[in-house]
């Protein structure tokens, strides 16, 4: 069964038959800040469109330093839904120094649904960010963020 699933991965890329996935994104390095998680929570409940939202912490990697093995990496991740789009993620990464990665993206196989997708998700992405940083102690959180995207109407 094993040789059947490799066989038709590999024909399928020998053909370009593997699907691309177009998306958006955001990303950032906030150094020495841990954000107040809850706050952010709320801030995502209270923006229109936005619905069942789950947070929940996970343990991500144990950095290896001088000293060790330090603390394992805390990943913070946001489930939920905006206007029927089920593929966003959003989660902060914070290590054993408080430094903590950013990271909020959507994706899509199909170049058209994906345009249509990040013509509105694009904007709530940038409206969640500022409210973040309004109303969470993250001043200037915006101006840290690198954006990324495969479709025009992102600038």
């Amino acid at each position: 069964m094993i040789k059947i699933l490799i066989s038709i991965l590999i024909v399928s890329i020998l053909t370009g038959c593997v699907p691309k996935t177009f998306g958006v994104g955001r990303l950032a390095y906030l150094e020495n800040i841990k954000p107040n998680f809850n706050c952010i929570k709320l801030s995502l409940e209270d923006i229109d469109g936005v619905s069942n939202v789950h947070y929940q912490i996970e343990e991500g990697g144990r950095p290896i330093t001088w000293h060790g093995l330090e603390a394992p990496n805390k990943v913070h991740r946001f489930e939920y839904s905006f206007k029927g789009i089920y593929n966003a993620n959003l989660f902060f990464i914070t290590d054993y120094e408080n430094n903590t990665d950013y990271h909020h993206s959507m994706s899509a196989v199909d170049y058209e649904k994906g345009q249509e997708l990040t013509t509105s998700f694009y904007p709530f992405m940038k409206n969640l960010e500022l409210l973040i940083e309004k109303r969470c102690g993250l001043p200037n959180f915006r101006e840290d963020i690198i954006p990324f995207c495969d479709y025009d109407l992102c600038n």
